[in-house]
């Protein structure tokens, strides 16, 4: 009897590492399938979402085609792909809903079966025993004896076995997309609404649907979905906002590192060798047959000469049968090798790709902002949110207004972020207007490693005297850091904006706002 090998059998069920715990349980609870198979399925499930799109059901080995294509047919209306992409904990969470929904449908199904059997069957036997009695009536025999027990033909129950499996099939598959339609329409169309406003889920999906759905009903987010309606019909601002931050690759400016590469070439070899040859006449080494007269022995001359036998000469010499000398040389040939070598090089290594720094924003609130200049200044304050979100890039708001007036936080989409992103918006513009307090923070910030390619945007009417005590500060950072300081001037042109700006944008699109 042979020894109990545990190793072999770890390595064969090693394909079911790569399920969770959650996924794994889930998944061996299901009634139909190998564990290849459902582990096989699982996987083409996951790599597909995670790049934002749903598998063709013919494609996909487990379950029937026939259950997976109305299943795959609501993921694609319910348009939950693209917001899998990137996504595991949120494509994790789905593959286990389905495979939930899956199993309840293969376990209702028999049961659902065979009630619709019974009733098709009952039913049937309803109607014959109708006909019967009417038939017993018409023919005036109620006196004689009852009828035996009605028996229905096979044929016609295996009729109604089919028609049972199929409208249980049909109600069961019903029923399993309703299921998905209650746990996840609105879900999704409330994510949908948190992506169309930040083009992103990061942070949203992590904080459970209940916080998702309050942070959508809220009347901030109203405010929200209107300001980013505004910025949709503000490209100049989408494309200056987009262009915030400076270009950078690594934290130094090194000479990039050379890496050593083996790359396949063919090469062709030439070389010569010596072969023996009769084209070459250097040495006579006997008689052959050939029709070579340059090479004719004497006797074959003396038939060419003779009248007679001239005919016999030119039969021989078609037929290479003429009597010649046998001569052979050497000669170099050339000859030709290819093959695949691999060869050695020298490269620079190549760098991360470049990315942009952060945004810090410093917003006018004193009173002459009021009104339309508020909202498009807090439409710019949420575009800037947005896209550094996407590229993974810190955002800074610093709102000032009159001297000691000054606030400044970090925009996230966490739940603390947005309780200061809803604070902000929902703060009213008032008093004087100090520009000195807010550059003097960004500054600071900027000598801070995480901040320090960030370029700042300042946004205001342009209503301040030039602050000739930060320019020197503004002046150094430009040279040491290569700052620049980007501004957006909402109402009439300002020389003091332009003299401290190096990039300056007057916002003239009035007739947008009222689109």
């Amino acid at each position: 009897m042979s020894a109990f090998d545990a190793q072999k059998l770890d390595k064969s069920y090693a394909f079911l590492e790569v399920l969770s715990d959650e996924l794994l349980a889930v998944m061996l609870d299901q009634t139909t399938g190998t564990l290849n198979e459902r582990t096989s399925a699982i996987e083409v499930l996951r790599g597909h979402l995670l790049k934002g799109a749903v598998p063709d059901a013919a494609a996909m080995p487990w379950p029937s085609t026939e259950l997976l294509e109305p299943i795959f047919g609501f993921l694609e209306d319910l348009k939950i792909a693209p917001l899998c992409e990137g996504q595991p904990e949120l494509v994790e969470e789905l593959i286990k809903s389905l495979l939930t929904a899956i199993r309840d449908f293969e376990r209702s199904g028999d049961v659902e079966c065979a009630k619709r059997f019974l009733e098709l069957r009952a039913d049937e036997e309803e109607r014959r025993r109708e006909e019967q009695a009417a038939l017993l009536e018409a023919e005036e025999s109620l006196a004689s004896e009852p009828p035996e027990p009605l028996e229905l033909p096979e044929d016609l129950l295996a009729e109604l076995r089919e028609r049972a499996l199929a409208e249980a099939k049909g109600a069961s598959q019903a029923a399993l997309i309703g299921e998905l339609e209650d746990e996840w329409g609105e879900r999704v169309a409330m994510w949908w609404q948190v992506f169309d406003v930040f083009g992103q889920l990061a942070g949203i999906l992590g904080q459970g649907w209940s916080y998702a759905r309050g942070l959508v009903r809220s009347q901030s987010w109203l405010q929200l979905v209107e300001l980013r309606k505004l910025m949709e019909r503000l490209p100049q601002l989408q494309e200056l906002i987009a262009t915030l931050g400076r270009m950078h690759i690594s934290d130094d400016d090194t000479p990039p590192v050379m890496e050593t590469i083996f790359a396949s070439m063919r090469r062709t070899e030439v070389r010569y060798e010596d072969v023996l040859t009769p084209l070459a006449p250097m040495e006579t080494r006997g008689v052959r047959r050939s029709n070579d007269i340059s090479r004719l022995l004497p006797a074959e001359a003396l038939n060419f000469a003779h009248p007679r036998l001239r005919t016999l000469f030119y039969a021989r010499m078609h037929e290479h049968a003429l009597a010649t000398y046998l001569v052979e040389g050497v000669m170099p040939q050339r000859i030709e090798n290819e093959h695949d070598v691999e060869d050695e090089l020298e490269r620079p290594a190549e760098r991360p790709p470049k990315n942009r720094g952060p945004i810090i924003a410093c917003l006018d609130t004193s009173g002459s902002m009021a009104g339309t200049p508020e909202h498009v200044a807090k439409a710019l304050v949420l575009e800037a949110l947005r896209v550094a979100q996407q590229e993974s890039r810190p955002c800074y708001v610093i709102a000032f207004s009159g001297p000691g007036q000054t606030e400044a936080q970090e925009l996230s989409l966490s739940p603390e972020g947005f309780q200061s992103l809803f604070a902000f918006l929902g703060r009213s513009f008032h008093g004087g207007t100090d520009l000195v307090a807010p550059l003097q923070k960004a500054l600071a910030l900027l000598g801070h490693n995480r901040w320090e390619k960030a370029d700042i945007l300042l946004v205001s009417d342009g209503e301040f005297p030039v602050p000739h005590q930060i320019m020197g500060a503004l002046n150094e950072a430009r040279d040491e850091r290569g700052l620049k300081l980007h501004g957006v001037c909402i109402g009439h042109r300002s020389t003091a904006m332009q003299e401290i700006c190096d990039a300056f944008h007057v916002f003239g699109e009035w007739e947008a706002l009222r689109g």
